[in-house]
């Protein structure tokens, strides 16, 4: 996995009060004033121990040959971005005198690794190459990385002596053409963000089906192991209770495995059948990878606390609505920080819900329809006008309300209809069946056990091939020509490449449309690609 920093800033002793965190580039060097540089990554997509750490320097001004130390930060990690000067920087101590002295004298060991332990040191070549601040696979280094708690760490770059001519500037984030990288190097990591160019993002959400209440041991481990690590798919998610981050986001970004549930522990939600099956569809496209983005709390309805406001704020949202537009947010952030070089785009939504507005009576029950559409309304206006939008219906294997002698069967029945009047009415937006016997569930009969988890994860999965994945589904004679039909999504713009001989194209926009007939009369042979813009 390559990062780039989610803060970078230098800081100089003869302007203590100014802070350079947006400048261009990060200086260091011991002459006509002190400066040293502060680089934050955020590692926790990282799970397991990091094997591998890399971090490349773009030199953007130097004269060569200069050695440099690099520190780990291990207190006064609230620095930020555009506040950090000489005064308030947490590993500086602002009395020391310029041009005298150890690095002793201005560095505090206290607050760095190992007392102060050089976890490595370099020497800069020209501008225009890139510096090796280090590339490790042992050492201090790894140690100090794997060893921080909240997988948030600064590295501190200074002279390796008190005096020098001139430093050096290496690009800062700023330059995000060429800006600082960390290359992470793990057993269990995501693929490598240069190999992805489009991530694909599934968003999840719901109430307690949606969470999962299903023992992720029970999951099969033959043909398939479901149980094993999905280093494939990069998944965020945020379990309802859990402390904010630091830095005030919710959630945690690792690689898609079980127990990414409130309770209980070790326990699986569908991400794992519809990860495991989707993401294999989309690696059939070069660069293409799935990610999933995942909020869900039991016991929470739709008539209430996922209530639509209506826009893409968060006014009049409920409560748990609003908090899964931050998961998202953040999530989708740290996705495009993972990587860098890839779109990062929402493509569709699951949605697993409905039990709770039938608990909670009739009015919520038949008014579910209704609320539905609106939700699906907001969530396009909140992350993409043309967002398909898959959602499980409620399933007769919960026998708790399926049961015509049940208490609660009528209003069953009501919000299985509306479910099945939103499918019907609104475009993009597909029903899952959930009445085969598959969809076994816990004793409760209410909660979906682990192999009936998998099979929703996997339905949702072919449902969402069938509909994300483009392809050409006929070609028809139509007079001389062709007329080609593909699955579109509703909303989505296309456009169609033709070739005679695979080599020379010709591309031609043909609008939000589902076919598209070829005037020109047909020669020996002709090829066609279809694309859809982003």
């Amino acid at each position: 996995m390559v990062l780039t920093p989610t803060a970078d800033a230098y800081i100089k002793n003869s302007t203590v009060a100014t802070n350079y965190g947006t400048a261009t580039s990060l200086l260091v060097n011991n002459a006509n004033g002190i400066r040293l540089s502060f680089i934050r990554f955020d590692l926790s997509a990282i799970t397991g121990p990091v094997t591998g750490l890399k971090l490349a320097l773009p030199v953007a001004s130097a004269a060569s040959g200069q050695e440099f130390n690099v520190y780990g930060l291990v207190s006064g990690e609230s620095w930020t971005e555009t506040g950090l000067t000489w005064n308030n920087a947490p590993a500086v101590v602002t009395t020391m005198v310029a041009s005298s002295g150890t690095l002793a004298d201005f560095i505090k060991t206290s607050d760095l690794y190992a007392t102060g332990t050089i976890l490595s040191s370099f020497v800069t070549g020209a501008a225009g190459t890139i510096d090796t601040a280090f590339d490790a696979t042992t050492g201090d280094v790894l140690n100090f990385v794997n060893q921080d708690a909240d997988q948030v760490v600064t590295f501190v770059i200074a002279e390796s002596g008190a005096s020098d001519v001139s430093g050096v500037g290496w690009n800062s984030s700023e330059v995000s053409a060429s800006p600082p990288t960390l290359t992470v190097i793990t057993t269990d990591t995501a693929p490598v963000s240069a190999e992805i160019t489009f991530l694909r993002v599934v968003l999840l959400g719901g109430q307690s089906n949606a969470d999962g209440r299903a023992d992720g041991s029970a999951l099969p481990t033959a043909p398939v192991n479901y149980q094993d690590v999905q280093a494939n798919v990069p998944f965020y998610y945020y379990t309802y209770g859990s402390a904010t981050n630091a830095d005030g986001t919710r959630g945690n970004l690792t690689t898609l495995r079980r127990g990414a549930t409130q309770f209980p522990t070790g326990g699986v939600g569908p991400e794992i059948g519809l990860g495991y099956h989707l993401s294999r569809v989309f690696q059939q496209q070069s660069g293409s990878a799935l990610a999933i983005i995942k909020y869900a709390k039991g016991g929470s309805s739709l008539n209430t606390d996922w209530k639509a406001g209506g826009d893409e704020t968060t006014v009049g949202d409920g409560v748990h609505y609003t908090t899964f537009q931050q998961v998202v947010a953040n999530g989708l952030a740290k996705l495009r920080a993972a990587y860098p070089r890839a779109t990062v785009q929402v493509t569709g939504m699951a949605w697993v819900q409905g039990e709770t507005d039938i608990d909670n009576g009739s009015a919520t029950a038949s008014a579910y329809g209704q609320n539905l559409t609106a939700f699906i309304a907001d969530v396009r206006a909140t992350f993409g006008a043309h967002i398909p939008f898959f959602f499980s219906r409620i399933s007769s294997s919960q026998s708790v309300y399926s049961n015509p002698a049940a208490p609660d069967y009528s209003k069953y029945l009501l919000l299985r209809a509306g479910q099945e009047s939103v499918a019907a009415t609104v475009d993009g937006a597909y029903l899952i069946d959930t009445d085969s016997p598959a969809f076994t569930t816990n004793s409760d009969f209410l909660h979906f056990d682990a192999a009936g988890q998998l099979a929703l994860g996997t339905a949702l999965a072919a449902k969402m091939a069938d509909v994300l994945f483009l392809r050409i589904s006929g070609i028809t004679r139509i007079g001389s020509g062709q007329q080609l039909n593909w699955n579109s999504i509703p909303g989505k713009f296309y456009h169609i490449d033709t070739s005679p001989d695979l080599i020379t194209w010709t591309t031609q926009a043909v609008g939000a449309v589902c076919q598209w007939i070829d005037p020109l009369p047909l020669p020996a042979r002709r090829f066609y690609k279809i694309s859809e813009d982003f």
